[in-house]
């Protein structure tokens, strides 16, 4: 049961959780943090009762699920849209995995001098030597875990994807207050509205840039793991018993991300309130040196992607095998030679993770 609550958590909130603080700038802190609640609320209650609708079916599969209330064409559409979900969920992880890893060599390399995640411009991993070495050796260390065929043997993953994006949290908590006051001492101008912490100013949110609506998708599209929660019921009897221990695990699993969710999103917003980051544990420190806090961050972001990627790799390996009607799993070699192909062309294209990140909250909130 506390195996299934950490996959839920690790699955619905993942890295996106570091990037809330920008959106808070432009909606306030205390409305985004309703948007956090209204969220999860909406996430637990629509497993429920998706998982609720299972046990009459006893069908644990959300496209066939679908075929069997609406019929065969909306099954088909759903497939469709879960697999490209889970699919630019893998995407945004792998780049953002790689440039993570990328990042922190090259910080090691000039000696703890870096910029911040949104000026970097640096060519390094452009450069063949660098980039496919490091796609190498991450895709090796992922291709054991992504051919495993049962949900219920990725429970590790859950486990060590909190845990590592618990770890980047306690940073960004331990030097809340120091950044805070740095905050307060150099950048606040009481007479200044733009160096204010904006706290329940919404409008700002409204404008051409629809930044309200970016917030409101980044939760969505954090949130939503509809497709990839199913399979973990199957670990469940498919009755009433089954489904009041699943709904523990739930109510656990939910609860970590709201805890999470408002802890990181607080102490991130409060250290950089003016300007932001876009990822927060790669904001440019306030003292010159190497930031060995910092980096401890960065390496607990970059392993919450990675640990990120086996469970949506199933549920992409399982799409595809519905969207093509093959009722049996992929034999041995199949299984190994769609991962390593899907494997590679993740690390091929590996510079477009915005991209990807875009067209999920679209699949997101169309699911």
């Amino acid at each position: 049961m506390l195996g299934t609550a950490f996959l839920i958590a690790n699955m619905c909130f993942g890295t996106a959780i570091f990037t809330f603080a920008i959106r808070c700038k432009y909606i306030g802190l205390v409305w985004y943090l309703v948007l956090v609640l209204i969220g999860a609320f909406g996430n637990y209650w629509t497993i429920l009762r998706l998982v609720r609708v299972c046990i009459p079916h006893q069908e644990a599969d959300y496209a066939t699920l679908v075929k069997k209330i609406a019929g065969k064409g909306a099954g088909y559409v759903i497939d469709i849209f879960t697999t490209l979900y889970a699919i630019s969920i893998v995407l945004s992880c792998s780049c953002s995995m790689f440039q993570g890893v990328g990042r922190f060599i090259e910080v090691i390399i000039k000696n703890g001098q870096y910029e911040t995640y949104s000026d970097f411009k640096s060519d390094f991993l452009d450069r063949n030597d660098v980039k496919f070495p490091i796609i190498f050796v991450l895709m090796a260390l992922l291709f054991p875990m992504c051919i495993l065929r049962d949900l219920s043997k990725l429970h590790f993953t859950g486990y060590l994807g909190v845990f590592s994006i618990f770890f980047g949290i306690l940073v960004v908590v331990i030097q809340c207050n120091e950044y805070y006051n740095y905050y307060k001492d150099n950048e606040y101008i009481k007479e200044d509205e733009d160096t204010h912490v904006n706290w329940v100013n919404i409008g700002k949110g409204f404008t051409k840039e629809l930044e309200f609506f970016k917030g409101a998708a980044t939760i969505f599209f954090a949130y939503t793991l509809h497709n990839g929660i199913l399979p973990t019921f199957k670990e469940f009897q498919m009755n009433e018993a089954g489904y009041k221990k699943f709904q523990w695990s739930t109510i656990i699993g939910m609860s970590i991300v709201c805890v999470f969710s408002f802890t990181s999103t607080i102490c991130s917003f409060l250290t950089e309130p003016i300007n932001p980051e876009d990822i927060i544990v790669f904001r440019k420190p306030i003292h010159s040196g190497y930031d060995v806090l910092m980096s401890i961050a960065k390496i607990s972001f970059t392993l919450a992607q990675f640990f990120t990627i086996p469970p949506y790799h199933l549920t992409v390996r399982l799409g595809i095998e519905n969207l093509f009607k093959n009722k049996k799993p992929f034999g041995t070699l199949g299984n190994v030679l769609f991962t390593s192909i899907f494997l590679i062309i993740c690390g091929i294209i590996v510079k477009a993770g915005n991209t990807y990140s875009i067209i999920g909250k679209c699949f997101a909130c169309f699911i």
